[in-house]
């Protein structure tokens, strides 16, 4: 007799207590997945995956601020090939550390061989990761812009939409001061600032800056940029799969264009009330927390 029957599965669930809210997301891919399970055994595959994502995952949400432990500040769901971070809220704060931990996972990735692409939306979600429940319109609008709109070389975006609720957001109230000087109205408005340590405007788009040192000659002077190009084609390519060559030619314009204007990068710098503005956010996320 079978366990699972037709009369002991029909009922009527208890209703879900949920609420939407205003979160960021990040809809992060890993490119080649379909090659990668043709040519790897799939223990092999996982084995890589968690070696790459799961000492990030298990850290980089929680903290320690003068002896007071916090976090988790982001929530996570991994299906197969595909990664979701969200955040507390839509704050400067929880942009913040969306940014700085999807920065993390690509460079990590990209350093073993596994080339990510993905967006970050803003907008009404509902998250019940007991239920494995994620559902709202900013979603869907970042896998779109991840698998079909705008740049297609890997790293993390900043949906067009987003950068225009974003700077709504800077001309409707003042950003704490931890964020001042990286999140401005010259880089999400006027568009003067191309580089910084967080974005990068290419192509009509703004990207997450997740290039670190080893891929970036510090000079904009060949041969060293070519040296950091060919560097990063030899990671991109470690795994040996047949990945769209549009993909890495757009991803090494990228490369090549944060080298070529490296001179002019706007650095952040810590200022006055800058850690006790910062302090006084994440504690302030951490106490609406990731439910």
């Amino acid at each position: 007799m079978p366990i699972i029957m037709q009369g002991n599965v029909f009922g009527t669930p208890k209703p879900l207590s949920l609420s939407a809210k205003n979160r960021f997301i990040a809809f992060i891919d890993i490119l080649g997945m379909k090659a990668w399970v043709n040519q790897d055994d799939p223990v092999q595959i996982c084995q890589q995956i968690h070696y790459c994502l799961s000492e990030i995952l298990k850290q980089a949400p929680n903290g320690e601020i003068n002896g007071e432990k916090i976090g988790p500040l982001f929530g996570w769901f991994l299906f197969s090939d595909c990664l979701f971070l969200y955040t507390p809220d839509g704050s400067w704060a929880s942009l913040h550390v969306l940014v700085s931990t999807s920065r993390m996972i690509v460079q990590r990735a990209l350093s073993i061989g596994i080339p990510m692409r993905g967006a970050v939306a803003l907008g009404k979600m509902v998250v019940d990761k007991n239920n494995s429940l994620i559902v709202g319109q900013p979603l869907v609008e970042a896998y779109e812009a991840e698998s079909q709109k705008g740049y297609r070389g890997m790293g993390v975006q900043i949906t067009s939409k987003t950068v225009t609720t974003i700077t709504g957001m800077l001309e409707s109230a003042e950003v704490p001061k931890a964020f001042s000087h990286e999140y401005t109205t010259a880089l999400f408005r006027e568009r003067d600032t191309i580089l910084s340590p967080d974005f990068i405007w290419f192509e009509d788009t703004l990207l997450i800056n997740h290039w670190s040192a080893e891929y970036t000659a510090g000079v904009s002077l060949e041969p060293h940029i070519s040296e950091r190009i060919d560097k990063f084609t030899n990671d991109f390519n470690k795994r040996g799969l047949p990945i769209s060559t549009k993909i890495l030619a757009q991803s090494r314009d990228l490369l090549r264009f944060v080298n070529e204007n490296s001179s002019i990068v706007v650095v952040s710098f810590s200022h006055e009330g800058y850690f006790d503005s910062m302090q006084s956010e994440l504690f302030r996320i951490n106490e609406i927390g990731i439910d």
